[in-house]
Formats: structure tokens, sequence, C-alpha cells
């Protein structure tokens, strides 16, 4: 997080996308708030998940086999993300993640702490079936973190270089569109660590970044912290 925040400020995309101090204190509290939410009900979850698997793996350690259930983990996460943008109940608590009018590093931790609560049920399933053990979750999960922090940047690839990553993760290039305001675009492009489902699924946007993009929801404005907190819950 804290290179990527070095790279935004030395080379960003654009000058006219910034956080304001009160709104990277605003997405850091958000962030606090599922660090607490994290320790006292995700990670008990997710190892009493683990514990009561369906069925007993070799308890050899595997590179190809974690690799294989970050890929299965990824392909969850890409349908999970297309429901949060369908469903009426969990579009309340995403659309916290996009209310924000500015995009960089810190956009990447701005979620609510009910969706990230959720995520972790959904999950469930996928780890119960497959058997999946808690060092390859914690594994794609770090991952999928020091991937966020680098497609929500503030920050711009050489063309080439570009074109290459995007083929196999997701760039800020690519995410970038899917905060774009205009529903055409806002749900589009939602890989959030390998980019193929897009392509696979028909899913991928064909609108370029600008530095002037419009960015948050159409019709919206940003809330305080506390409104944030309480959104999901108000009468839509």
């Amino acid at each position: 997080m804290l290179s990527m925040l070095v790279w935004e400020r030395l080379r960003p995309f654009t000058l006219t996308n910034r956080h304001s101090l009160v709104e990277y204190c605003k997405n850091l509290a958000l962030l606090a708030v599922n660090i607490f939410v994290s320790k006292f009900m995700i990670i008990p979850i997710t190892g009493f998940i683990t514990y009561f698997n369906f069925w007993e793996r070799s308890s050899e350690a595997n590179l190809s086999v974690m690799l294989l259930d970050i890929l299965l983990l990824d392909f969850w996460i890409y349908w999970w993300h297309r429901l949060m943008h369908r469903s009426n109940f969990l579009w309340r608590f995403h659309q916290i993640h996009h209310l924000d009018e500015t995009l960089d590093t810190s956009s990447a931790i701005r979620f609510h702490f009910g969706e990230v609560i959720l995520s972790a049920f959904a999950r469930a399933p996928i780890i119960l079936i497959f058997s999946i053990p808690l060092a390859h979750i914690i594994a794609f999960e770090a991952f999928l973190l020091i991937c966020s922090f680098f497609h929500h940047a503030n920050i711009g690839l050489p063309n080439k270089l570009d074109k290459l990553l995007s083929k196999i993760i997701v760039t800020p290039s690519i995410h970038w569109i899917h905060h774009k305001a205009d529903p055409k675009d806002m749900h589009t492009n939602f890989c959030l660590f390998i980019s193929i489902w897009d392509r696979i699924f028909n899913t991928s946007s064909t609108t370029k970044r600008t530095k002037k993009m419009n960015i948050g929801l159409p019709k919206q404005k940003d809330k305080d912290l506390l409104g944030l907190l309480l959104l999901p819950f108000q009468k839509s």
C-alpha cells in the first residue's frame, strides 16, 4: 500500500483525481472497522469453516494445488462481484465502495463491514466442497489485496506493459472503468485479480480510461463516515 501511495504521488496518472486528507482518513477509518470485524468475526468464521471440510486433503504442501485453489477462489469472487451488482440487498453494502468519487490506493480498502461479513459467509460452500485449507485462503486474500492496491492506484503504465499485464491480471486501466459514473461501464470489468473471466463471460468494457473521467455513482454524492456506515440500513 505504501509503495503504491508513493508511486501515485511521484508519477500520478491524473492530477485532477486525488483524495483530500479528510477522504484519506475516512477510507482508513473504514479499514479500521473492517480490521476489527475481521479479528472477531471473519477469521474465526473462516477457520471454523475450514475445520469442517467435507473431505481430507493430503497434508503435503503442493504449490500447484495452492495455485488451483487461488484460481478457484478468484473465479468465485468474480461471480460474487457480479451478484453484488445484480442484487438490491447486496448492492446496499457494495455501493459504499462505488460512492468514492476519487480513485487511488486508499480506495482499495473502502468497504462496508457488512459486505466483508457477507462475503465471508458466501465463500463457505466453495471452501467446504473443495476442502480448501486456511493457508490457501490467506494466500489468495494476500494476492487479492496486493492486486487491489495496484488496480485502484492513480498510476499509469506504459501502453505495451499495460497490454501485457492486462492479459493476466487486472490493471488500473481495466478497473477504473468499473468505477466510472456511467451505468454502461460500472456493470462491466468485474475481475479483481486474474483478468480472464471478463473475457470468457463477455463482461469486458471497451471504454478507455481518461484523465478527466467521472468517478463514482450517477446522480449520487459521497457521504461522511457515519453516513456510509448507516447507508445500507436506511430506506432506499
